[in-house]
Order: C-alpha cells, then structure tokens, then sequence
C-alpha cells in the first residue's frame, strides 16, 4: 500500500474537502459567541458566565493557528433569541452573521453547571470542611459554510480533593481545568477535517494494522485518534467509535497511524466508504 502514497498525497491536494486548516502557515478566522445559560442552569452568580467566555476566548486569541474575530454583532441576536441551547445556535440569522463576518468557524458554549458547594468532612476523628466545585458545559463549533456542527462535546469539571479545602482556590482550579479541556477541543478543530485515507499495511489476520490519515501539518507523533460514523435513528443522530488509532510517524502532509482496537469495523469502512468517518483526538 506504500507505494501508492504519491497518488493519495496528491488526492489530499487536489481534494475539495481539504479544510485550509490543515496548512500549518494558514489562520482560521473564527468568532467566539456569547455564552449561555441552559435552561435550569446550576450556577451561584450569572456573571460567571462571561467569566467562562472570556477564559475561552483568551485561549482562542493566544494560539497562533487562529484569528479571533469580533463577536459584537451577534450580541444582539442571541440576546433576541434567549438562546439556551447548543442546536440554537445554528439559527440562519446567526450563520449569516458569521458569513458578513468572514469566519471560517463559530465557537459557541451552553453553561449547565458552575457551583461551589460546602461540605463537612470527618477525617482522622476531626471535622474539616471543603469546598468542591463543578462546572458543566456543552462546547460546540459551528463550520459557517454549512451551518451545521462540526462537533459538540461535553466538558465536565469536578474538583473535590484534600486542595479543595478554600472556595476561592477550589473555583480557580475549576476553571483551569476547563481551560484544560478548551484546549483539547481547539486541536479537534485543527483536526475537524482530517480524513482516513486508506490502508497502510495488514497484519496475519488481513486486518489493517497501520493507515494512512491526513493532517500532517497538525498532528504530532504518538497521538491518541478515535473514528467515528455517525448512525441515525429517524432524526436521531448516534456518533459511535468504531476504531482507535495512535500517529506513529508524519510523512509530509500524511499521518501513518497504528490501529489499536476496531480493525474489523474500521477494515469494512474503508473499503465500502459508508457511512462516513470523522477523526478526533483522544488524547493529547
């Protein structure tokens, strides 16, 4: 399979499906919107909210791959809206405020969950008291051309240790965390339009052991990537795993990866290209 690497170097450049993501020298304009509450959010105060937003944006604005665009014409909309949910956000009005803006993307965040609890602990015949904290949200991106999802994730964040023991040090921590997890869902969007290319090499068994994948100007070696395929049921959308794969080796713009688990479900995707697959990071 190797030596038909020309031919798939030169389907990934000729590909109309190549997301300009991919280019390691190219930004992505993007425009990060205000965040929300979902209905019957848990938090203590409501401004946290845009605490939340302006850490996210903060951590969009420093990576160098992205070009953060300004997001006040949507203020105004979503405001109109009461928008209080992650599907709410694909409105056509926002879409095309996003299209005048010139952004690529559409970074949006639905807040369910910020608190921080006391608790009573009888630790070592003593009685001390903690403060856990929590913070829950749906992070989502938005690709502008179509209107629709790139992804959704949840990103949930409970902090209830032997450090938890101040509330303002056990909120600090929730956040970093969160931070943490944006981070981990920025590189899903440098990787949103990664594509499994083919089979590299088959094992004993006839199973793929390595493929190839796009994404050379993004990923590192030694890399944890799920495929997924979506499935529906009516208008219900399921995104089920079927392989894991880890990045072994960058070739240019093409990703040698190892198949760790699925190669029979990922063998019979390849070859019969239903139903599509999408790539994500698993683990930085």
């Amino acid at each position: 399979m190797r030596k038909n690497l020309p031919w798939l170097l030169m389907a990934i450049l000729m590909s109309p499906h190549l997301s300009k993501a991919q280019s390691s020298d190219e930004k992505i304009p993007l425009a990060i919107l205000p965040y929300v509450l979902s209905t019957g959010a848990q938090i203590g105060n409501p401004a946290d909210v845009v605490t939340i937003q302006e850490i996210v944006t903060k951590d969009f604005t420093n990576q160098p791959r992205f070009t953060v665009l300004d997001r006040s014409r949507f203020d105004a909309i979503i405001k109109e809206m009461k928008i209080q949910s992650m599907e709410q956000f694909l409105d056509s009005k926002i879409v095309a405020q996003g299209k005048q803006l010139g952004a690529k993307y559409l970074v949006a965040g639905v807040v369910n969950e910020y608190k921080i609890t006391r608790q009573t602990k009888d630790m070592f015949g003593k009685k001390f008291v903690s403060f856990p904290a929590s913070l829950k949200m749906s992070f989502g991106v938005i690709v502008v051309e179509t209107g629709q999802l790139l992804f959704t994730s949840p990103i949930n964040v409970i902090v209830n240790d032997l450090n938890s023991m101040d509330s303002l040090n056990s909120g600090k921590r929730a956040l970093t965390n969160m931070e943490d997890e944006v981070k981990k869902q920025m590189m899903n969007i440098l990787t949103g339009s990664i594509q499994v290319l083919g089979i590299d090499k088959t094992g004993k068994d006839g199973l793929p052991a390595t493929v190839l994948t796009s994404g050379g100007g993004v990923l590192r070696e030694k890399v944890k990537l799920g495929v997924f395929v979506t499935e529906m049921y009516g208008n219900l959308k399921r995104e089920k795993q079927i392989a894991e794969l880890k990045t072994s080796k960058i070739e240019g713009d093409v990703v040698v990866c190892e198949v760790k688990s699925g190669a029979r479900e990922l063998d019979a995707a390849i070859k019969t290209k239903t139903p599509p697959m999408t790539v994500k990071i698993l683990q930085k």
